[in-house]
């Protein structure tokens, strides 16, 4: 039941974070702007920090490695070398 859980959490704020966007507005030829995000990420990264400190899901569990790969993804956005 926890692994489902974990697994539910992880892939709804994913998904919210624009993981999934490139589809869905490529579709409606849109473009989410860099900005919008990565206010997004910080924003799925905050959500997703406070259930783990809050002990809701397990460290070592799919909202822990939802996490790394959203923190991954600022790094990225923000290197210079990639603009």
């Amino acid at each position: 039941m926890n692994r489902c859980l974990d697994n539910a959490i992880a892939s709804a704020v994913t998904s919210w974070t624009g993981d999934h966007e490139t589809g869905a507005t490529a579709a409606k030829g849109e473009r989410v702007s860099k900005d919008v995000r990565l206010r997004r990420l910080v924003s799925g990264s905050i959500k997703l920090s406070e259930l783990l400190r809050a002990g809701k899901v397990a460290p070592g569990g799919s909202t822990a490695i939802a996490l790394g790969q959203s923190l991954e993804k600022m790094r990225v956005m923000l290197d210079p070398s990639t603009s």
